[in-house]
């Protein structure tokens, strides 16, 4: 099997990832996850342990210990998957609720949310997600004002831009006062300073 030198866990806990670097890596992991249920694979075992990086900076995703298969060629009904599989900080809720059936696909699509937080936070979220984790229990309280998650996403693009306008307007702005103090205004000679006097 191809090798891949590089311990992504190791990585990412380094705390040395630009946010460029998370974003390519978890597009590269959601990609790779794409294709897997696009031929009705699911992993069920997805977290950063699970996923390693050759010197090219190319992420793999390993040990398929846990996967099943949701849907076969030509079939289109999705076939649920049941069992505690995985692990507890990655774990779907429904895993732990209904472990008699669940959709594997969206047990993945989890795990790779998981994996974006953890990368991002540089720690896990809740230990598992169960009523009974204190940080959990919080993250399922209902919203303390009603929020459009939908509307919100239909103007991500625009926030985004907006963001962008804002933080490029502070650049410039930081940029001409660097300029400004770097070449400050020439100092008034003795004639124009008995000028400016008399002025007044």
């Amino acid at each position: 099997m191809e090798y891949a030198p590089i311990d992504f866990f190791a990585v990412v806990m380094s705390g040395k990832m630009t946010r460029s670097e998370i974003n390519c890596c978890i597009k590269q992991i959601t990609l790779g996850v794409a294709y897997l249920h696009s031929v009705g694979l699911a992993h069920r075992d997805l977290k950063l342990d699970n996923c390693v990086v050759t010197k090219e900076g190319i992420v793999k995703l390993i040990d398929f210990g846990s996967a099943v298969v949701f849907k076969y060629p030509f079939e289109e009904e999705v076939v649920y998957a049941h069992g505690i599989v995985g692990s507890d900080p990655y774990l779907a809720p429904e895993v732990l609720t209904h472990t008699d059936h669940y959709d594997p696909q969206l047990v993945d699509i989890w795990s790779i949310a998981i994996i974006y937080c953890c990368m991002t936070l540089k720690r896990f979220p809740w230990k598992a997600p169960k009523k009974e984790d204190p940080s959990f229990s919080l993250y399922s309280m209902p919203d303390d004002i009603p929020h459009d998650y939908v509307e919100s996403a239909r103007h991500h693009k625009e926030l985004l831009a907006e963001r962008k306008r804002k933080i490029a307007e502070q650049r410039a702005k930081e940029e001409a006062a660097r300029l400004a103090a770097a070449n400050p205004a020439p100092a008034l000679t003795d004639g124009s300073a008995a000028a400016e006097t008399r002025r007044r």
